[in-house]
């Protein structure tokens, strides 16, 4: 996977996190999202997920706006494009 992963959080009143991810490619087509997680998911769980989420969206061919499902985990949404 080309590019570096760019992480902010903010802890909602529900106690958990959303994650805001970035992920700035070379050919100038960068993804973002964003995911739900509990206050116990450690930070290599959440790059897991995310990265996992990023090869099924280039393995499907994304474009725009898609919603992957991981299992146990909540909706990880990604978008194309800079924010």
């Amino acid at each position: 996977m080309k590019g570096d992963i760019k992480l902010e959080s903010r802890r909602l009143m529900s106690g958990n996190f959303q994650v805001k991810f970035t992920l700035d490619q070379a050919e100038g087509k960068g993804l973002y999202g964003y995911l739900l997680v509990s206050p116990g998911t450690t930070l290599k769980e959440v790059i897991i997920r995310i990265r996992k989420s990023i090869s099924d969206y280039r393995n499907t061919k994304g474009t725009g706006i898609v919603s992957l499902l991981s299992g146990e985990y909540s909706t990880v949404h990604i978008y194309k494009g800079k924010q």
